[in-house]
C-alpha cells in the first residue's frame, strides 16, 4: 500500500551543565511511536564548542501501523539541531523513497532563529519543536526490519551568533572612486553602531553607465546625500512580507526601486512620469514604451538619482571574480537588514556543496490581462502583456523565491544561513516587498 511516514523530531533545549562545563546531548527514539527491536534507543555524545555534531542510528525497524515516529532530544544551550533525516539503510531494497528535507515547525511558544525552510532548530527558550522529514512512499506489511537509516546534524555555534559576525564583517566598508563617465566621484560609506547598519553616500554609481540625458530619459546624474540606518540583526517578522517602493542600496549606495510612477488609465492614457492612472508601467519586460534604461537596467530620476530597476549588469562584473562560472554575490542591503544578493544560489538553499544555479522567481505572466486592462493606448499602440505590474502573479512553488523574492539559505557571507533577497532577471527583478521591520 501507498504510505506516507512523516518523522517528528522533539527538541528540547536545555541549558545541560556539569562540573567541568562539558556540553552533552542526550537524545532517543520513541519507541511508542513506531520504532521496533532497536537495542540503542537513547544516545549521548559530548559536544565540543564551535564544532558540528552527528547522531546515527544503522538499521532501525518500523512498524507500519504507525504514520510517524519522533526523537526526543536534549540539546544544551547555544547549540542547534541543523537537520533529520530518514533514508535507506545500506542494503535495504527500495521500497522506500526518503524526502529530500525536512522542515521544523513553528509553534505558538516558539520563536525560530531561522526560517522554516531550512529544518533548522534553535530555540531562545526551553520548548519542544516538530522537526517534520515526509517520506513519499513507503510499500510493506507488518514489520519493515532494518530498513531505516535516522541521521541528525547540528552544530554548537549559535546561528544566529554566526549571522551577526558575519554581518559586521561588512561594518566598515569605504570607496571613494572617480567615475569618468559621469566625471563625479562614487563615494559610499558602511559602519556599524551594536544595533544599526549605517549607509552615508552619494548615489553615483561606480561603474559604467549609459548616456544620460537619453532620447527616454531628459535627466542627468547628480550627487545625492544619502544617509540611511539599517537593522544590524533582522528578524522576520512577516510570511507575506509589506510592500516597499524602494527596497534598498546597494554596496555601493545605489538605490534599488523596481517599481516606476508611469502608469495608464483604463482608457489607454498613460503618462510616463507622475502618472496617477490605476495600470502600473514596468520599467522592463515589454516594448510597448521605453524609460531609457541604460546596460544595468538604471535610469535617472528628475532630481539626479541614477537607481536600478533590475539587474546592474556592469556592477555585478565589478563584484565578480574573473572566473567565469556562476557566483553568488552579496551586492547590497534591504531596508529591514538582511542582505541582497544577485541572481545564483546553492540548488540546495541549506547546503553550499551543491551547484550554483539561476534562482527563478515565483512570480509568473498571467494568460490573459485583467478585466479592464487597456489593449491599446490612446494613441494606437498595441499594449503587451508584461507592460504592467498587474499583469503578473504569484504563484507559490513555481520557483526558487518566496513573494518576495526571497528565501532562506546559506551563502558565502553567512555558512550557517539567512534570509536574503535575490534580484532577478525576471519579474519582480527586485524585492517588491520585505519581511522584517524596516522604516523609510
Amino acid at each position: 500500500m501507498n504510505f506516507q511516514l512523516f518523522v517528528y523530531a522533539f527538541v528540547l533545549i536545555v541549558y545541560s551543565t556539569v562540573a567541568n562545563a562539558e556540553l552533552i546531548l542526550n537524545c532517543s527514539l520513541d519507541e511508542s511511536s513506531g520504532f521496533r527491536n532497536i537495542s540503542n534507543l537513547e544516545k549521548q555524545i559530548e559536544l565540543v564548542k564551535n564544532e558540528s555534531f552527528s547522531l546515527v542510528w544503522d538499521n532501525v525497524s518500523i512498524s507500519d501501523s504507525s504514520s510517524a515516529f519522533s526523537i526526543i532530544c536534549a540539546l544544551p544551550s547555544s547549540s542547534t539541531l541543523n537537520s533529520v533525516s530518514a533514508s535507506l539503510a545500506a542494503g535495504a531494497e527500495s521500497m522506500l523513497l526518503p524526502a529530500t528535507s525536512c522542515k521544523a515547525v513553528e509553534t505558538s511558544n516558539t520563536v525560530l532563529l531561522k526560517s522554516q525552510e531550512s529544518g533548522l532548530v534553535n530555540s531562545e527558550t526551553e520548548t519542544s519543536i516538530p522537526v517534520v522529514c515526509p517520506i513519499n512512499t513507503l510499500l510493506f506489511n507488518g514489520l519493515a526490519e532494518d530498513i531505516l537509516k535516522v541521521t541528525l546534524r547540528g552544530s554548537t555555534e549559535n546561528p544566529l551568533a554566526s549571522a551577526v559576525q558575519a554581518v559586521k564583517d561588512y561594518c566598515n566598508l569605504s570607496e571613494k572612486i572617480y567615475n569618468e563617465g559621469i566625471g563625479l566621484n562614487s563615494e559610499s560609506e558602511w559602519t556599524c553602531t551594536p544595533s544599526q547598519r549605517k549607509l552615508v553616500a552619494n548615489g553615483i554609481p561606480n561603474h559604467e553607465v549609459g548616456t544620460f540625458p537619453n532620447s527616454s530619459n531628459p535627466n542627468t546624474i547628480g550627487i545625492q546625500d544619502i544617509r540611511k540606518a539599517f537593522d544590524l540583526n533582522p528578524e522576520l517578522v512577516s510570511t507575506s512580507g509589506e510592500f516597499v517602493k524602494r527596497p534598498g542600496y546597494g554596496l555601493n549606495g545605489v538605490l534599488f526601486e523596481p517599481q516606476t510612477d508611469a502608469a495608464c488609465t483604463d482608457s489607454g492614457a498613460c503618462v510616463l512620469v507622475g502618472g496617477t492612472g490605476f495600470w502600473n508601467i514596468e520599467a522592463q519586460g515589454h516594448d510597448t514604451f521605453s524609460l531609457g534604461l541604460d546596460m544595468n537596467n538604471a535610469h535617472v530620476q528628475p532630481n539626479g538619482t541614477y537607481h536600478y530597476h533590475g539587474t546592474p549588469e556592469r556592477y555585478i562584473e565589478l563584484l565578480a571574480s574573473s572566473s567565469d562560472n556562476p557566483q553568488i554575490l552579496l551586492m547590497g542591503w534591504a531596508l529591514d537588514g538582511f542582505p541582497i544578493y544577485a541572481r545564483y544560489g546553492y540548488s540546495n538553499a541549506t547546503d553550499s556543496s551543491t551547484e550554483v544555479k539561476l534562482l527563478r522567481s515565483s512570480w509568473q505572466l498571467k494568460p490573459v490581462g485583467d478585466t479592464g486592462r487597456p489593449l491599446i493606448t490612446n494613441k494606437g499602440v498595441t499594449i503587451s502583456m508584461g507592460t504592467f505590474t498587474q499583469d503578473y502573479e504569484y504563484v507559490e512553488g513555481s520557483g526558487d523565491l518566496d513573494k518576495c523574492n526571497g528565501r532562506y539559505g546559506v551563502t558565502p557571507e553567512f555558512p550557517e544561513g539567512v534570509y536574503h533577497y535575490i534580484v532577478t532577471d525576471d519579474f519582480p527583478y527586485i524585492s517588491r516587498c520585505l519581511r522584517g521591520r524596516f522604516n523609510y
